[in-house]
């Protein structure tokens, strides 16, 4: 195709993403709904606020028995964007959708974490823009993230962590995964695992400042992880979540994909389903 039909294409592309109210990975969007909440309140979960290096993180937890797993779900990338170019003044996603699955949840020990500045910009002295659109996958972050783990882990400091993460929230999942030594499986739900690859595919700017939890799958070779791909996913092809495993080169790393589900919908009335399913290595 002559290069001026690839821009023309490109620029169509770009505009039926900003016309439709999409948040990004880089430049690129996926779809939201619903409004955006600041605290929501959820049925069994406790909202608790753990100040981290000048960010204020929202979670809500149920601690319940201090010896078995806790399940620690970790939220998308909220709204990080309203159009290809500009990005919001707050990324609490308009529908938390990690929220909703932790608050399904059973389990004694459930903790829900948004990612910096999610709820919670108003009141963090350090949010800064960069740190939901370039940075949000910065060593930064991930650093906040980790710390926040360790704060809720006090309860009960011999537990062990099943991480659980949506969208860019897996990839933060991927890389907590392989710097701590208390994870006893991961499990994904649409999961940017590779966002240089994800960027390459939609052809849109790379992330300044970010690691890539590509990067990481090698060191994740001997853990347990479930990684669910969405059968519809606009946003993150079915080759990320192959590239991510096969980076790994072991027998410990699945993936499944779940029918009739999108990047965003489908997910809350399988949940419980999902979650039961096995996290194991190959026999």
């Amino acid at each position: 195709m002559p290069p001026f039909f690839i821009m023309i294409n490109t620029l169509i592309k770009l505009f039926i993403l900003a016309s439709l109210s999409l948040i990004t990975f880089g430049c690129k969007h996926y779809v939201q709904f619903g409004k955006p909440t600041s605290t929501p309140e959820v049925q069994g979960l406790e909202l608790k606020t753990i100040e981290i290096e000048g960010f204020n993180l929202t979670t809500y937890q149920r601690i319940a028995n201090t010896t078995a797993n806790i399940h620690v779900y970790i939220e998308g990338d909220g709204n990080a964007w309203v159009t290809p170019t500009q990005p919001s003044n707050d990324p609490t996603p308009k529908y938390a959708l990690m929220l909703k699955l932790a608050e399904l949840d059973r389990s004694p020990n459930v903790v829900y974490m948004a990612r910096p500045c999610q709820f919670s910009k108003s009141t963090s002295p350090k949010c800064h823009v960069d740190y939901w659109t370039d940075k949000r996958f910065s060593l930064d972050m991930i650093r906040v993230m980790n710390n926040a783990i360790n704060r809720f882990k006090t309860q009960g400091s011999q537990q062990k962590l099943e991480l659980i993460g949506y969208s860019g929230g897996g990839a933060i999942a991927a890389i907590l995964s392989a710097r701590r030594k208390d994870v006893v499986n991961l499990r994904t739900i649409a999961g940017n695992l590779d966002h240089e690859y994800v960027n390459k595919y939609h052809h849109v700017s790379q992330l300044e400042g970010s690691v890539n939890a590509m990067s990481f799958a090698f060191n994740l070779t001997q853990l347990p992880q479930l990684h669910f791909i969405a059968e519809n996913d606009e946003i993150v092809p079915e080759e990320v979540v192959k590239r991510f495993i096969s980076g790994q080169n072991g027998e410990c790393a699945n993936s499944v994909m779940i029918k009739n589900t999108t990047h965003t919908e489908g997910w809350e009335g399988l949940w419980i389903k999902l979650l039961n399913a096995p996290v194991k290595c190959a026999d």
